[in-house]
């Protein structure tokens, strides 16, 4: 039975005891636990609350990692954090505010594009002076929002091309790997190969409004100044080549026409899309890149 949703308050006692876990001894015992339990977060939130001074769970339409970026502006504006100073970790960011890393690694790009503060991979975020706080960025998207759109829309999109993918198509997603396998090999990944894979997908689907949503998702993404500002930390692509045998399984998914595999694969890409760029865009991992992938000596 799916449990409601509702704030316990307005749960029936019944609906308590009668779903109590095998092996509890008493019902009553369970409802009085889990309104103790219910009680405690509500004052942890609660304290949060007033010790950051903001009521993130009230709505309004702004985005989340927004209302962090912006309380955390403020807090800059007030002098809070000295000049040349950092600011917490990530870690710290994510305990204060009750939020999850991704909100507060945008919320830190955000600033960072406002000129705000710098962040130093292995160094953390630093308070810098100047800065255009004011920087107009309402209508950007934050990259793993983007992502995230992706990763819904483009799964259901390479089902449908399974379906309808004809040779034509088959052959220009060939062509598009075979270009985005050359940009890797010859060290000068420009990303065309990838965005040529991917609208192929969604013009396999022959449906134009499906089309028109691929391009307008890589549009937010080539003009997003805070998808840039994440890109920026990214300092050797060659890193990305991972993408390659990803998509030469979505390739082979349209190919055998199997809509699930298809689908699969192309949610699983994009889920590696997002890790790899969380992780190589860490702020408080040390710096290994420069160890791990800077050219050897000849």
């Amino acid at each position: 039975m799916e449990s409601t949703q509702w704030p316990l308050e307005r749960w029936p006692k019944r609906h308590i005891i009668e779903n109590r876990p095998f092996g509890s001894t008493d019902g009553q015992d369970l409802y009085d636990i889990s309104r103790k339990r219910y009680t405690a977060r509500n004052a942890r939130v609660d304290e949060r609350r007033v010790m950051e001074g903001i009521d993130f769970f009230a709505g309004g339409g702004s985005r989340l990692y927004r209302q962090v970026g912006e309380h955390l502006l403020a807090r800059l504006n007030a002098g809070e954090f000295a000049t040349s100073g950092r600011l917490p970790s990530e870690k710290n960011l994510c305990e204060a505010y009750d939020v999850s890393r991704t909100v507060i690694r945008e919320a830190l790009i955000m600033l960072e594009v406002k000129g705000k503060v710098e962040i130093r991979k292995g160094s953390g975020v630093h308070v810098v002076e100047g800065g255009d706080a004011n920087e107009e960025l309402d209508h950007d998207i934050g990259p793993f929002e983007l992502l995230q759109a992706r990763q819904i829309l483009e799964s259901s999109i390479a089902r449908l091309a399974a379906r309808t993918a004809g040779p034509r198509d088959i052959a220009r997603l060939e062509t598009a790997l075979a270009l985005e396998t050359q940009e890797f090999e010859q060290g000068i990944y420009q990303g065309r190969g990838d965005f040529e894979f991917h609208l192929g997908v969604a013009e396999a689907t022959q449906n134009s409004l499906l089309i028109a949503t691929v391009h307008q998702l890589w549009k937010y993404r080539e003009k997003s100044p805070m998808w840039q500002k994440l890109q920026s930390h990214i300092e050797n692509k060659q890193q990305l080549n991972y993408w390659v045998p990803d998509h030469r399984r979505i390739l082979d998914a349209l190919s055998r026409r199997d809509p699930t595999l298809a689908e699969s694969s192309m949610s699983e890409h994009l889920e590696h899309v997002r890790e790899m760029l969380f992780e190589l865009s860490d702020i408080d991992r040390p710096d290994m890149d420069r160890q791990f992938f800077a050219p050897t000596a000849r």
